[in-house]
């Protein structure tokens, strides 16, 4: 427990920890215990991933098919809502819905979505766009992906919540950032190990730096030496 108990440690006001999946080193990811158990080890900030199925209800889940979380086989764009549900998660959990999880975790928790398959932007700043209504503050929700066109259709939709890029590979400069008009690069630890200044020129270029995910004490504070914003973490 002390690489758990040490990575949220680290975390400051400069220097944000978020839950990756929940706390899905300790629990099933993307499940309501996960985000449970990361609410109860002291995580502000989550993040997870939705997948849209066959009758247009989005559920978090990574992969796009049930097959490596679940007890079910198939693709989740071909399956119902309802057929989704059924399934259980290798601790006998549902897969949730985001409405589900916001609920839960209440208005003083921040989300990331990730859009994992195409045709979810419309969907997610439907929902989101619900949940401001209903008093949680735009500042609670980021979403990113790595399809950008989801992001820029995302942003079209819901201009006021902020969006965030991933990249596994580092581009060549920030045009492709500042064209979404995204909020954060987020991106894989091997990127910043490879070159740490890119954390300054993306920084200059007015974006936050997110980092990938990270489960050691020492990768977690290497790249809070090299100044980055934050870190996903599947511990605390």
């Amino acid at each position: 427990m002390k690489r758990q108990q040490a990575i949220l440690s680290l975390r400051s006001n400069k220097f944000r920890v978020i839950a990756h999946r929940g706390l899905s080193g300790l629990e099933d990811e993307n499940t309501i215990p996960a985000y449970l158990l990361a609410r109860e080890s002291g995580f502000i900030e989550r993040e997870t991933d939705l997948q849209i199925t066959a009758d247009c209800y989005l559920v978090e889940m990574h992969d796009p098919k049930v097959d490596r979380t679940t007890n079910g086989h198939g693709w989740v764009k071909e399956m119902t809502f309802r057929q989704i549900r059924a399934l259980q998660t290798k601790n006998g959990h549902q897969v949730p819905t985001p409405y589900e999880s916001i609920e839960m975790l209440g208005t003083d928790f921040w989300h990331n979505f990730e859009l994992k398959s195409p045709n979810t932007a419309a969907s997610t700043a439907g929902m989101l766009k619900n949940f401001i209504g209903r008093g949680w503050s735009a500042e609670n929700f980021e979403v990113s992906s790595f399809l950008h066109a989801e992001l820029r259709d995302f942003h079209l939709y819901l201009p006021e919540v902020r969006i965030g890029a991933l990249i596994a590979h580092a581009p060549l400069n920030t045009g492709f950032a500042q064209e979404l008009d995204v909020h954060s690069i987020n991106v894989l630890m091997d990127i910043i190990d490879a070159d740490p200044g890119l954390v300054d020129e993306w920084h200059y270029g007015g974006f936050q730096v997110l980092v990938y995910a990270i489960d050691h004490y020492e990768d977690a504070l290497r790249m809070k030496e090299y100044g980055v914003d934050g870190i996903f973490s599947n511990y605390s």
